[in-house]
């Protein structure tokens, strides 16, 4: 990968375009060139030397393709894992079971050069209790468990050296979990950085309970039961928490020649970025859901070859909400102008009629091939309901959490790398992700069929077709500003259901 050169060009940036002092003007105002085109070492920011010192790697291993550096940074992972299970038995017809189980990870995962490396801390548990009580023709089971799952990705700095503090930037997030380096954009050049969407905390809990009886009666089995889960999660995923400082090489161009003037490197060198972006807001978010379903299904053996099964699953899935009510979903009656952002307790409204058939069948056709071994014909149809995406919850969260940019352009530098993010920078401007929060529940379709042949030597041949169908499937669309607003004409309706 393509270094920054050596000592002496990092700190005196000896650039092979012609490069242009930015806070030197001559008598028409045209910036005037560096003296051998050199930046003098009085003129490097110090928050950069500090940094290339520390963090930016030399060359290490020149390659054919200009590439020059090797980063050979291992993954590293341990790892612990226990589960413990008591059993007891009450005679034939009653048995409990209890059971824990821990996975824990800690991980360090190498970056993508030249993202630095990522700590991950994982944590996963679960507690499960199921009781099954049986008798001449029934069997009831019932099962209740809870599942934690905890994941921290964190920069390596995190809670450790305040990174930004130290290299002199000001301006940014100083929580000790977001301690790194920042998101430094030289057009041409790999510099190090930590990931810009970090850190991101998850922490799932999940209480599941379920109980279900069967019985038989004649040729008939029923099946009933219910199930209900309570799922909560607390989710942080960054974004430009510690900057991202874009040098493109505009401060020390020529205005009137800038293709084949200036370096962005120099410009790094100088602490001058073109523009700065950040994130402004708290994107933490806690969502919450409620799933209840029923079930009742029954397997008729109409003859000893025959067999149907038929059955109905009912499922209400709440729609998520979140506990400090931080959902903000867009409202488009402001049209043609931009959507306004609008609370909304829920992400979309409840689905209250979501049944779920099911039937199949088995058939042991007649000894067609051979007069011994089996051929066996089945078939099967459902309906499957898929619970909304926890990440379009998230996306309605991150609509409070301000987009930064500051761009300000002209001959004099206004932003620097100590400071980029001045008092009288904009507010910045939401994300605007939005929900349809009419749509309807998502749910596949799928059905099957197949033939089973035993064959000589305890070989079975399966031949099967396997059908599936999404509807309402979720769709990401992205809308851009009408053109009416652009341009003023009265235009006619375009495609889609936004004008």
């Amino acid at each position: 990968l393509s270094r920054p050169g050596t000592p002496t060009a990092r700190l005196g940036c000896s650039s092979g375009a012609p490069i242009f002092d930015p806070l030197s003007l001559d008598a028409n105002g045209n910036r005037t060139p560096f003296p051998n085109n050199v930046i003098p070492a009085s003129r490097i920011d110090p928050t950069v030397a500090k940094y290339l010192a520390l963090y930016e790697p030399l060359p290490n291993y020149p390659l054919a393709n200009g590439f020059d550096y090797i980063d050979s940074t291992p993954n590293r992972d341990n790892s612990d894992n226990g589960s413990v299970r008591i059993d007891r038995a009450w005679g034939e017809r009653s048995r409990l079971f209890a059971r824990y189980t821990i996975n824990d990870e800690r991980s360090l995962l190498a970056g993508s050069f030249p993202a630095l490396p990522t700590a991950e801390n994982l944590r996963a548990q679960q507690i499960a209790i199921g009781h099954t009580y049986a008798g001449a023709s029934w069997v009831n089971d019932t099962h209740f468990s809870f599942t934690r799952l905890r994941v921290f990705d964190l920069p390596t700095n995190a809670f450790g050296s305040n990174v930004l503090a130290n290299l002199g930037i000001a301006g940014l997030a100083n929580d000790p979990s977001t301690f790194g380096l920042p998101a430094l954009t030289v057009t041409d050049y790999d510099t190090v950085q930590d990931s810009d969407n970090l850190p991101q905390v998850q922490r799932d809990n999940t209480w599941d309970l379920g109980s279900s009886i069967s019985r038989t009666i004649g040729r008939h089995t029923w099946k009933a039961g219910f199930q209900f889960t309570h799922f909560t999660m607390a989710y942080l995923q960054s974004l430009f928490v510690r900057g991202n400082f874009i040098f493109n090489g505009s401060y020390t161009s020529d205005p009137s020649n800038p293709n084949t003037t200036g370096d962005a490197f120099a410009d790094f060198l100088l602490g001058y970025p073109a523009e700065t972006q950040r994130s402004v807001g708290n994107a933490q978010a806690y969502l919450r859901q409620n799933t209840y379903a029923a079930f009742i299904q029954d397997d008729w053996r109409i003859t000893p070859r025959f067999t149907i099964s038929a059955g109905v699953r009912y499922e209400y899935m709440a729609p998520l909400s979140e506990d400090r009510g931080s959902l903000l979903n867009l409202n488009y009656a402001t049209l043609p102008n931009q959507p306004a952002l609008q609370q909304v307790n829920t992400v979309t409204d409840p689905r209250h009629l979501n049944f779920a058939p099911r039937l199949g069948l088995a058939v042991r056709l007649p000894h067609w091939f051979s007069g011994s071994r089996d051929t066996v014909f089945r078939a099967g149809y459902g309906i499957y309901y898929s619970p909304p995406l926890a990440i379009e919850a998230y996306d309605l969260v991150r609509d409070g959490v301000n987009n930064q940019n500051n761009e300000p352009g002209g001959l004099l530098p206004a932003l620097t790398l100590q400071n980029g993010f001045p008092q009288t920078s904009s507010t910045g401007f939401p994300s605007y992700y939005g929900v349809d929060q009419h749509a309807p529940t998502t749910y596949a379709q799928q059905w099957a069929a197949s033939i089973q042949h035993e064959l000589p030597g305890n070989t079975l041949l399966e031949i099967a077709y396997v059908g599936t169908k999404g509807t309402d499937l979720s769709l990401f669309r992205r809308f851009n500003t009408p053109a009416q607003v652009e341009t003023g004409a009265d235009l006619p309706p375009r495609p889609g259901d936004l004008q």
